[in-house]
């Protein structure tokens, strides 16, 4: 059964990461899709720092989207993907009903 979207507007990319072998037998991390679906994104502010002499800006996001199996082993070392921003994953904070609401807070850095 389909469920409203209603303020879930964006679309996202939600990534895993993977370890492969490369031709060298060298370990390359990478990161796979694993799951396409509609998400709220709120802006939550940011801040800034200095990172190698550069200027670093961290935002951060809240991310909204129906929880379902597909996400159950998500982790803080998994990524959101919208548009070309990347976000990493801070917090994961589950509805307490399954099938419902999922909540993760996110960081997005810039330099």
């Amino acid at each position: 059964m389909a469920r409203p979207a209603g303020r879930k507007n964006q679309r996202i990319q939600i990534l895993q990461p993977v370890t492969t072998v490369d031709d060298y037998g060298q370990e390359i991390e990478s990161f796979e899709i694993v799951h396409t679906c509609w998400a709220q994104i709120v802006g939550n502010g940011g801040g800034t720092g200095v990172v190698l002499n550069k200027g670093q800006v961290t935002y951060s996001h809240t991310v909204i989207t129906h929880n379902c199996k597909v996400l159950a082993s998500m982790n803080e070392l998994w990524q959101i993907h919208y548009g070309s921003r990347i976000f990493h994953i801070v917090s994961i904070q589950p509805d307490d009903f399954p099938g419902n609401e999922l909540t993760i807070t996110c960081a997005e850095e810039k330099v």
